[in-house]
């Protein structure tokens, strides 16, 4: 809780101040914000109820906190999922249509409302439950599923429908950015080995006596390196009349001139951006997707074996508490 409060702080204000508006920014800024409002006031009110285990304070207190956990989880779904989609266009379809700043901020919204859409029976379903101390035969209350619907299919029908979402997301998203990052580092490597190609071979090319506008003193190296990052303008190639070739190469061209433009560095430098921001979102995806194994595989467990909880030791209770 205190690293969720301290971390999303951090980056929202460095993401806010020193990232100019993008999309990318503004899923950053958007996954950040909503895990902070779940650090705020549900992790809270889930260490007070392991404090007092038997003895819930408030009522309102457990149905909030409940529906913000699962409104965290879902909306962060929503955005992954987003973020992929987003990905699959910077990627795949570079020349394409893509989201803009102003676009993603409403996607965003979007996933928001739907996480609130989803996660609203939580606030219904959670309140009192009644419980009662193995040794001490003393009864209390907990934050968990009622005592009215407990007995009702509704809690097993938002969980399961909980699961399939939570699940389905995070395969998609998981398998989507893996694909995306693959294809990016291919066609960054293929970058660079064109042009190292390339200026190889323009490198080995040997120019005829001419009257160049370049530099006196420019060597065949800047020659060619100029070649392979800016544009050459083949209409400036001219015959004097003696016979010798007169080459002008200008940084600045026509929509006739031979363009190196997947040679510029520019582009390079978009295509490794590119590199670096969808391995981030894939980093953040499986660090997601690795946060619900822990309490899945307790809650298949419990289950399987009804008394699983009740056999652990302290040490055991205390980690089950802790991951479920």
């Amino acid at each position: 809780m205190i690293v969720g409060l301290g971390g999303n702080t951090v980056a929202i204000f460095v993401y806010l101040r020193k990232y100019k508006e993008s999309s990318y920014r503004t899923f950053i800024v958007s996954l950040a914000i909503v895990d902070l409002v779940t650090c705020c006031a549900p992790m809270m009110i889930v260490v007070l109820g392991l404090r007092y285990p038997i003895n819930l304070f408030s009522i309102w207190a457990c149905k909030m906190s409940s529906f913000l956990i699962y409104f965290m989880c879902i909306g962060s779904s929503a955005i992954l999922v987003t973020i992929a989609g987003e990905r699959y266009r910077k990627v795949c379809v570079p020349h394409g249509r893509q989201l803009s700043a102003r676009m993603s901020k409403y996607v965003c919204i979007m996933d928001v409302l739907l996480g609130i859409v989803l996660a609203w029976p939580a606030a219904v379903l959670y309140g009192n439950k009644s419980v009662t101390n193995g040794q001490d035969k003393i009864v209390g209350t907990k934050c968990d599923v009622s005592d009215e619907l407990q007995d009702t299919n509704y809690p097993v029908y938002f969980k399961k429908i909980f699961l399939l979402f939570v699940n389905f997301d995070s395969s998609f998203v998981h398998v989507r950015l893996n694909w995306e990052t693959n294809i990016s580092y291919e066609e960054n490597s293929l970058l660079k080995t064109t042009k190292k190609i390339l200026q190889s071979d323009l490198a080995n090319i040997e120019f005829p006596p001419c009257n160049c506008s370049l530099k006196e003193d420019e060597s065949k190296e800047e020659i060619v390196q100029n070649i392979c990052d800016n544009r050459l303008d083949i209409s400036r190639i001219s015959t004097k009349p003696n016979g010798e070739e007169t080459k002008s190469v200008e940084s600045k061209g026509k929509p006739h001139v031979f363009r190196a433009r997947n040679l510029n560095q520019n582009e390079e430098g978009k295509q490794e951006k590119t590199v670096a921001v969808t391995r981030l979102f894939f980093i953040i995806t499986v660090v997601y997707f690795c946060s619900f194994i822990p309490p899945f595989a307790l809650g298949f467990a419990t289950f399987l074996n009804k008394e699983f909880k009740s056999s652990l030791s302290f040490a055991g209770t205390v980690a089950y508490q802790m991951f479920r």
